[in-house]
């Protein structure tokens, strides 16, 4: 009598899943036999990582490291290995590295990530890159030393349609003003944005892609009028926030934050010195049928030494216990740790602060 089970391929699958994730390893369990051949290359394959040898730049040329060269052979040798490639990422400033990528179809292309702003002379292979039709995900960089603005605009304007998640550097001067040219209105959908920029945000991204759909945004940099701009054309639908630079000083910004994020579950803030009341102002300023359920602080844990907290975690739990009905989880990442397994650093350093809120059955995590 049979015992119902996984099908083979899925079983192999599973057995092929416990094997570490090593070259030698892999290599090995591919060669055992014809049934871990296919999941065991695809493992291997799953992410791949093209570079060069940046420190070895010799009148700008950057040669690709030995490893990188033999995979590019391999694959046009085994076209169907590309089948398996699922995550690309690239630190390279060849050229030919770039043309030796653009040549090949990539069908299966999920995730593409650029370490570092690519040659600009490279712009025709990188947007063959960007516009694969399986792709997803998007990491890139933008140095106005090394780039124009419409080489950025190049490649963005080529995204695959089917693209939901970009991923944006930005090192440019605070003065810097960006102007793109109008757009095809065929724009990917993003449903999540992350950017990276203490500077300005091109214009242009509102017309590269539709933001109306937004579900998950995160700005790492200080507060803008870029940002804010950002929160009030489309906070509306944004469920996940992420604020790693704070939040402002100004109450009209908070104010309008709080009006703007009608969605919101999930808000991670970093809490400093100066943000106090901020982070106050814009809590009292949510909705009261809002729907926040996890509020993270990253937080030092000094603040709560050095600093008078008891009077702002008094206010901090009049407003929650009036605006928040949906919270049922406070986090608290302390960062650094003062010392390794301190018992300071744990929820016990915080609780008694907010002795109300033990009502509403929340839950208190340090991580």
């Amino acid at each position: 009598m049979s015992v119902p089970g996984l099908p083979l391929p899925e079983l192999w699958e599973v057995i092929i899943g416990f094997i570490p994730p090593l070259l030698n390893d892999l290599n090995t369990v591919s060669l055992v036999c014809r049934s871990f051949s296919s999941p065991a290359q695809r493992r291997l394959f799953n992410e791949i990582t093209i570079g060069d040898h940046r420190f070895g730049e010799i009148d700008g040329v950057h040669p690709l490291e030995p490893r990188a060269r033999r995979l590019i052979d391999v694959l046009n040798e085994s076209p169907h290995l590309i089948a398996y490639i699922r995550s690309l990422r690239i630190y390279s400033g060849s050229q030919a590295a770039y043309r030796a990528l653009g040549t090949i179809s990539w069908s299966h292309l999920i995730n593409l990530t650029f370490e570092f702003t690519p040659p600009w002379s490279a712009l025709a292979d990188i947007q063959k890159l960007v516009r694969t039709p399986s792709l997803r995900s998007l990491h890139t960089y933008y140095d106005e030393q090394e780039w124009s603005e419409e080489a950025l605009f190049g490649v963005l304007s080529c995204c695959s349609e089917n693209l939901e998640e970009l991923e944006l550097e930005i090192i440019a001067d605070e003065t810097s003003s960006f102007r793109g040219p109008e757009l095809p209105r065929l724009r990917p959908v993003l449903r999540s944005l992350t950017l990276g920029t203490d500077g300005p945000l091109p214009d242009f991204i509102h017309e590269a892609f539709d933001l109306t759909r937004l579900r998950s945004l995160s700005w790492h940099g200080s507060r803008s009028t870029a940002l804010d701009r950002l929160f009030l054309r489309y906070g509306s639908t944004v469920e996940i926030l992420i604020l790693p630079g704070g939040l402002s000083a100004n109450p009209h910004a908070n104010f309008n934050f709080g009006r703007s994020f009608t969605s919101l579950t999930y808000l991670q803030v970093k809490f400093t010195y100066n943000c106090f009341d901020a982070i106050n102002e814009t809590l009292a300023h949510l909705s009261p049928s809002n729907c926040l359920a996890t509020l993270r602080f990253d937080i030092l844990a000094a603040l709560i030494h050095d600093y008078n907290f008891k009077p702002w975690a008094t206010e901090f739990e009049d407003i929650t216990l009036a605006r928040l009905g949906a919270l049922r989880r406070l986090e608290m990442a302390f960062v650094p740790k003062y010392i390794p397994g301190d018992e300071q650093d744990s929820p016990e350093l915080f609780r008694p602060f907010f002795p109300r809120l033990d009502e509403k059955d929340l839950l208190f995590l340090c991580v």
